[in-house]
């Protein structure tokens, strides 16, 4: 058989190369394109410089431990992030889907799990008062109490002006009076993920007082407050300000009164719920350090563009870690609880309840439930 000739066989080749050749136009003008969306589309967020201090290293009290890894989890609630013990003992859980459930422990350990009530919100952050309602940081809904039986009250949406927003933990002090946090000024459905990205302080410290039914602000510019809990001797309330890393402590009372100072910083991960004993404090830790986070920090123009891409590029793929620090009364680290394995992760919620120890997550199914140690300060 004889072959084509010359002329014809570089057409040929000419014709198997053309589609390679629109192949990379296409990818190339593809390229164009995402460049210029990614430039010239605006950005979710607004974010500020700040430059973070090394991270601290995991020796003393913050050396790798297993003391969560044998947990037992109760229930099977979507995302239980807040929790609360009443008078006899019982504990509350609010969950993603706006439940409040009510966990009664009876004999041999058995848990008989109810519904209590509906906020018809996202409950962040429980409290029981002297009254026995249960008051309720909501982030859609405000702060709200709920009655023995049930019935859900709007204590307040506002402060002054302004609708309440993202509200996420509160304290009890008491007088009565209610104190507590908006962690930002974006809606709760904004993604957590670009809060941490951001680093804009927008959040807010106010107090609800009962006798007078009115709101009051006693601070701004608030670094995400996740979590929120008077001082042992209530002179003070203590803010987790979890982009910056930090506890800040806003004063009641006494010379310092109506100042903020740094009750703790530094700390290993970004902080979230805060609870008290009778000798020092406990504190949640969502999650470690985010060695991409802590160098995008002091680079506002890059995260503003990077803020436009899917978050698990720049969030890279770093596992769930549990962690829950002690405090003593002067904010030193004492012990951590630790489970490496990632079983418990984006812990928003301790609460010391002897014997137990109970932790609430944002992320996972179940309430978590540790036996504390007898060094544990309790």
């Amino acid at each position: 058989m004889s072959s084509p000739p010359p002329k014809l066989r570089r057409r040929q080749r000419s014709k198997s190369r053309l589609p390679w050749g629109w192949l990379i136009a296409l990818l190339a003008l593809g390229l164009a394109v995402a460049g210029g969306y990614l430039w010239l589309a605006p950005s979710p967020i607004r974010s500020l410089a700040w430059n973070p201090p090394p991270r601290p290293a995991n020796v003393g009290p913050l050396a790798q431990n297993g003391r969560l890894m044998g947990a037992d989890l109760i229930g099977n609630f979507p995302a239980p992030a807040a929790l609360a013990v009443d008078a006899q003992g019982q504990l509350y859980s609010g969950t993603a889907d706006g439940q409040i459930y009510r966990i009664v422990v009876e004999a041999n350990d058995h848990k008989r799990i109810e519904p209590f009530a509906r906020t018809g919100g996202q409950p962040l952050g429980l409290a029981f008062d002297r009254q026995g309602r249960l008051i309720v940081a909501d982030a859609r809904r405000g702060l709200l109490a709920i009655d023995p039986s049930s019935n859900v009250q709007i204590l307040t949406d506002r402060a002054g002006n302004r609708s309440l927003n993202r509200v996420s933990s509160l304290a009890i002090a008491r007088d009565g009076r209610i104190y507590f946090c908006e962690q930002s000024d974006h809606p709760p459905s904004f993604d957590p993920y670009l809060e941490l990205l951001e680093a804009r302080p927008s959040g807010r410290l106010l107090v609800y007082d009962p006798r007078t039914n009115t709101v009051r602000v006693l601070l701004e510019h608030l670094a995400f407050p996740a979590g929120t809990v008077l001082s042992l001797d209530e002179r003070a309330v203590l803010i987790s300000e979890a982009t910056h890393y930090q506890i800040i402590r806003y004063w009641l009372a006494g010379p310092k009164a109506g100042t903020s100072d740094a009750f703790i910083q530094n700390l290993p991960g970004f902080p979230a719920g805060l609870s008290r004993d009778r000798t020092g404090y406990w504190l949640a830790i969502s999650e470690p350090r985010n060695a991409n986070i802590d160098n995008l920090a002091p680079q506002p123009a890059l995260k503003n563009l990077l803020a436009k891409l899917p978050a698990s590029w720049v969030r890279g793929n770093e596992k769930g870690y549990g962690l829950v620090l002690r405090l003593d009364a002067q904010g030193q680290i004492r012990e951590s609880l630790q489970d490496p394995t990632g079983r418990l992760n984006h812990l928003s919620t301790v609460l010391p309840a002897p014997p137990f120890l109970y932790l609430g997550t944002t992320a996972e199914n179940g309430i978590a439930r540790v036996r504390l140690s007898s060094h544990s300060g309790t």
